[in-house]
């Protein structure tokens, strides 16, 4: 069992020489943090010595692995509760009208068109996800009453051929809706959009939980290195949870490393009502508390893309490209290219290139967390 590693493993004799605590915060995912245990725990190496997980505060829970000299805290800060709510709250025609309502919103707020440079990926994703509804209501009804209005003309009685047509058109459709994952990017605008515009639940007072408990592991000063990773929608909460720990006036004895991957945060920062987070964005990026690098793909369909996550704002971030398709197997590559929602959760998987970016490998170094990244 994976949990019994550490207790059993003989490299608990040798010396650490790296201590790094790695808080990171999920995207729109209500799996939690058992899924995600599992999921590093087997990408990490067999001579990795790994801990059970176990609950840490209200709202975090924590394993530790061992890979002489270095020794990672991963800490799961949890929001899924909140990611359930949402996800529950809308059926699948609630999240096909979500979606129209997302491409409404992007279009006016100018994001949509600003998507057409370095961004494409996404737009062609916004564009296929709130026409889809409307595409899938004109093919059940032109469709059937194309093949009804064939089937009196050829046959006796033949308009009954419009009634599985019908069921044919409404198959294909939902098929289609379900194998492009639709549903799951509807849903995870929509909660975008309904937070940013207030109309949810704000998510402030997570991340000022997040940010306090961020601050009690700096001031225990056990970490060589403290490390945020926001993945995805997880972005946003990681971006505005450093906002609010620099809000606290602490002064870290080393600069807190924020690592965003696939970001979402445009999507947020553009339809927000007085552009709060924007500003707070501006702050993080600023600081010299942050050392920020925005790893996102200009491929990824779930991403700002390569728009970067301040597009639009005064301050910028560093980007990198992961550049997938060079550190991984062609045969990997492939397949994440034709599955959308494995392309979006590359950046949680190791790579099969000894150099270039992999996060399971950069939690384990005994050097920097951002060693091999450009500057």
């Amino acid at each position: 069992m994976i949990s019994d590693r550490l207790a059993e493993s003989p490299l608990d004799s040798v010396p650490t020489t790296m201590r790094r605590h790695v808080f990171f915060i999920a995207g729109f995912d209500p799996r939690g943090a058992e899924s995600y245990y599992k999921r590093l725990s087997a990408s990490l190496p067999p001579r990795a010595s790994v801990s059970p997980l176990e609950p840490q505060g209200a709202y975090g829970a924590l394993w530790r692995w061992r890979s002489p000299p270095t020794e990672t805290t991963f800490e799961f800060l949890k929001w899924d509760d909140i990611v359930d709510r949402h996800w529950r709250a809308k059926g699948r025609l609630g999240a096909q009208v979500a979606a129209a309502r997302a491409l409404v919103v992007y279009h006016r707020c100018g994001l949509l068109a600003r998507a057409r440079n370095g961004a494409r990926a996404v737009r062609w994703a916004l564009l296929v996800m709130g026409l889809g509804p409307l595409a899938l209501a004109v093919a059940a009804f032109a469709f059937p009453f194309a093949v009804g209005a064939l089937g009196a003309w050829a046959l006796p009685y033949g308009g009954w051929l419009a009634v599985p047509a019908l069921i044919a058109a409404l198959f294909v459709g939902d098929l289609a809706w379900r194998k492009l994952n639709l549903e799951w990017l509807a849903k995870g605008f929509a909660c975008i959009v309904e937070t940013a515009k207030g109309e949810a639940p704000s998510w402030d007072a997570r991340c000022a939980a997040f940010a306090a408990r961020i601050a009690e592991v700096e001031r225990a000063n056990e970490a060589d290195e403290i490390v945020v990773v926001g993945h995805s929608l997880g972005a946003i909460l990681a971006m505005k949870t450093l906002a609010r720990y620099l809000s606290l006036g602490e002064r870290p004895t080393r600069r807190i490393v924020l690592a965003t991957l696939g970001n979402i945060i445009p999507f947020y920062t553009w339809v927000e009502p007085g552009r709060g987070a924007m500003r707070e964005g501006e702050a993080v990026a600023r600081s010299p508390f942050v050392d920020w690098i925005d790893v996102t793909s200009g491929s990824d369909p779930a991403s700002a893309c390569r728009m970067g996550p301040l597009v639009g704002a005064e301050a910028q971030v560093t980007r990198w490209e992961p550049e997938f398709h060079r550190i991984l197997k062609p045969e990997r590559f492939r397949h994440i290219r034709r599955r959308p929602l494995d392309f979006h959760f590359q950046y949680l998987k190791p790579s099969d290139s000894e150099d270039g970016f992999d996060l399971v490998r950069m939690m384990g170094s005994p050097g920097p967390f951002f060693a091999e990244a450009p500057r």
